[in-house]
C-alpha cells in the first residue's frame, strides 16, 4: 500500500492544494478581516491579470499560457529523479496552476485574499494556489541546482512518471 501512495503523491498533493485553494476562495470571497494589525489580513480582491497584476485583462491569453505551462511541466516532470521532494514540488505547482486556471475559466479573474505587509512593503494580495506555485517552483529549482533532472550529473533510471 505504501508504494501505491508514493506513486500517486503528485496527484494527491495537487488535489489537496486544489481543494484547499477553492474552499478558501469560497470562504473569503468579499471578506476583509484584520488578523494581525499592519502585518497580515484577509483582503479579498479580484486579479484580472497575473502576478503583480501583469497582463491585466488578458484572460484568454492567461488561460492559454496556464494550459501550456501545465502541459510542459507535465512532460518535464518525467526528467526528474523519483523522490518525495520532487513529487511534492510538481504536485504543488500542478494544484496551484489548476486552482487559478479554474478561477480564470469560470470567473474571468483570480480570487486573491491573503494580504501581507512586511517593513511597510505591501505584497501583492495572493491565495493558496499562488503560494503552492511559488513553493513548488522553488523546490523544482533546488532539484535542478542539485542536478536531479535529466540534464544534471545525478543520472538514474528512476524518474517521475
Amino acid at each position: 500500500m505504501k508504494k501505491k501512495i508514493n506513486n500517486h503523491l503528485i496527484k494527491i498533493v495537487a488535489i489537496i492544494i486544489l481543494i484547499l485553494d477553492q474552499i478558501t476562495k469560497f470562504i473569503f470571497t468579499n471578506k476583509e478581516i484584520a488578523i494581525i494589525k499592519d502585518l497580515f489580513s484577509i483582503n479579498y480582491c479580484e486579479n484580472y491579470g497575473a502576478a503583480w497584476n501583469l497582463f491585466n485583462n488578458q484572460v484568454l491569453g492567461l488561460i492559454l499560457v496556464s494550459m501550456i505551462v501545465f502541459l510542459v511541466l507535465l512532460k518535464y516532470r518525467q526528467s526528474f529523479l523519483l523522490n518525495t521532494r520532487n513529487k511534492i514540488a510538481f504536485g504543488l505547482v500542478f494544484g496551484g496552476l489548476l486552482g487559478n486556471l479554474i478561477d480564470r475559466i469560470f470567473h474571468g479573474f483570480v480570487k486573491d485574499f491573503i494580504s501581507v505587509i512586511i517593513v511597510n512593503y505591501h505584497f501583492p494580495v495572493f491565495n493558496i494556489a499562488d503560494m503552492a506555485i511559488v513553493i513548488g517552483m522553488l523546490l523544482i529549482l533546488i532539484a535542478v541546482l542539485k542536478k536531479e533532472d535529466m540534464y544534471g550529473k545525478n543520472s538514474s533510471n528512476k524518474r517521475i512518471k
